[in-house]
């Protein structure tokens, strides 16, 4: 449920679960306005940058925002990421998701939505563990998850255990 009487972010990064909400919010909340926040990189290509880009010209009437994050910006924000996680992180990404919540924060939203973990969720994804195994989320016809454990010898189902 989306609420109301906020106006509403979205982090938008051309990907699939974030472009399915934002083309919800557009075709379903029709009244609410809403801002998609893109986040790219000075340095290398911007692949993310060209489909949010191109989903907010085919939706319309979207404010977008465009963050750009450099190699300043990630020095500048290092040691506060870090802080903020309480836990080294080694990954770029950490940073720009702080620095676009950051601008959403700056902006005075108070809602953010985002399809952060809906790949897990939805696809199949492969993890390598030890190069041997593969595990596979999937759901079951149960609509409960099954993990598809996949080995060079064998593949096996099993379900999450309950308490």
């Amino acid at each position: 449920m989306v609420p109301e009487h906020h106006p509403c972010a979205v982090v938008l990064s051309g990907g699939l679960d974030s472009s399915i909400i934002a083309s919800l919010l557009k075709t379903e909340m029709r009244d609410m306005p809403f801002t998609t926040i893109t986040a790219s990189y000075a340095e290398g290509r911007n692949d993310d940058l060209e489909y949010a880009r191109h989903l907010v010209d085919h939706l319309g009437a979207i404010d977008h925002q465009e963050l750009q994050v450099n190699a300043e910006a990630v020095e500048t924000n290092f040691l506060a990421v870090q802080i903020a996680l309480e836990e080294p992180l080694h990954d770029q990404v950490y940073i720009t998701q702080y620095l676009i919540y950051k601008r959403i924060a700056d902006l005075g939203f108070r809602v953010a939505l985002n399809g952060q973990g809906a790949d897990e969720f939805w696809v199949a994804i492969t993890i390598t563990m030890d190069s041997k195994i593969y595990i596979r989320p999937t759901l079951s016809k149960r609509s409960s998850t099954s993990i598809t454990c996949l080995t060079k010898e064998a593949s096996t189902t099993c379900s999450p255990k309950r308490n």
